[in-house]
């Protein structure tokens, strides 16, 4: 199984019947189907290449990979990641790092960090480009809405009974809290051209850049982990990439998916047997995060490891990153 980033050019489409000679064009906010766009109904979803892949963006073709931990893994959790195929059926964008607290201000027009300025450094280490955190999933997902309608963009979820101040922040000088922007239901739409927040096998797949192994590198080359990072965040994008240029992908801090957790994910059905797209339980209470954060140890700091929270939980170890599906 090759995995490629950017692998088809327009070219390549054009080739094969479908497309046209004048290049990738980012589809408009009413426009829902780039075959339909480009008059073809079978023509497949294509990479962007160069100048038309939008900026702190990579896009990362279809794939399949073996999800979870092997049973002979160090420090697997034996019934959490339980190994099985899964196939991403289309491409999609990813952020290259971490959401930061700058991208955060220009947005919403606040910052919740706990690492923000004057605190954690930020004399020495400028915090704007740390990764924003202490927010919580339902913030994340309503970021990800005012980002894509600021781009004119369709946005990814329907939230509804939402209440509370999005981006408001834990009182004083609390890491943790509960409190703040919630919403009583929030629905992923599949008709969207704007940002979303990656299923758990989105990150996973992404994480691993085509690799087997439970990490890229030497933790200390690619992490702001606890032998790293002195219990604080970093700016982002300091540590190594990973094979598809991802940064961060591990350490500094935890990053919230789509999913809701369930123990037994991947445990049903025939592992060998590829599932499609993947969105995890149907059912629970709390959210998954993946990748280790600035306070753990480099133990945590596995691909397959699964983090979970309450979703109105804010922490200072816990942020996001943004994908786009291409449409």
């Amino acid at each position: 199984m090759r995995t490629l980033i950017g692998l088809l050019t327009v070219a390549s489409a054009f080739a094969l019947g479908c497309g046209s000679d004048e290049g990738y064009a980012e589809p408009a906010a009413a426009d829902m189907g780039v075959a339909a766009d480009m008059g073809c109904v079978d023509c497949p979803v294509v990479c962007p290449e160069g100048a038309d892949l939008p900026e702190g963006f990579v896009c990362l073709e279809a794939g399949e990979f073996w999800m979870g931990s092997p049973p002979d893994e160090s420090l697997r959790m034996e019934f959490e990641e339980e190994r099985h195929l899964v196939r991403i059926t289309q491409p999609f964008l990813i952020s290259i790092h971490e959401e930061t607290q700058a991208a955060w201000s220009a947005t919403v027009g606040n910052n919740p960090s706990y690492f923000s300025d004057g605190a954690g450094g930020c004399e020495v280490e400028a915090c704007e480009n740390r990764p924003v955190e202490r927010i919580n999933w339902h913030e994340a997902a309503a970021y990800a809405n005012r980002r894509s309608e600021s781009e004119g963009l369709v946005p990814c979820y329907t939230l509804t009974g939402c209440d509370g101040e999005l981006g408001a922040g834990c009182e004083g000088d609390r890491k943790t809290c509960l409190a703040g922007f919630t919403c009583a239901e929030v629905t992923m739409l599949d008709a969207c051209t704007g940002y979303r927040l990656p299923t758990e096998a989105e990150w996973e797949y992404a994480a691993r850049a085509g690799s087997e192994d439970f990490r890229y590198g030497p933790i200390d080359d690619i992490a702001w982990y606890f032998g790293t990072a002195r219990l604080r965040t970093h700016i982002v994008g300091g540590k190594q990439a990973n094979g598809f240029g991802l940064f961060d992908t591990y350490g500094n801090v935890a990053e919230w998916t789509w999913d809701l957790f369930a123990q037994d994910y991947g445990f049903f059905g025939r592992p060998e047997e590829a599932l499609d797209d993947p969105r995890g339980s149907e059912f629970g209470m709390t959210r998954i995060h993946r990748g280790c954060d600035h306070s753990t140890g480099y133990e945590i700091c596995r691909a397959a490891q699964r983090g979970k929270d309450f979703p109105a939980k804010r922490a200072h170890t816990i942020g996001f990153r943004l994908v786009r599906q291409l449409r």
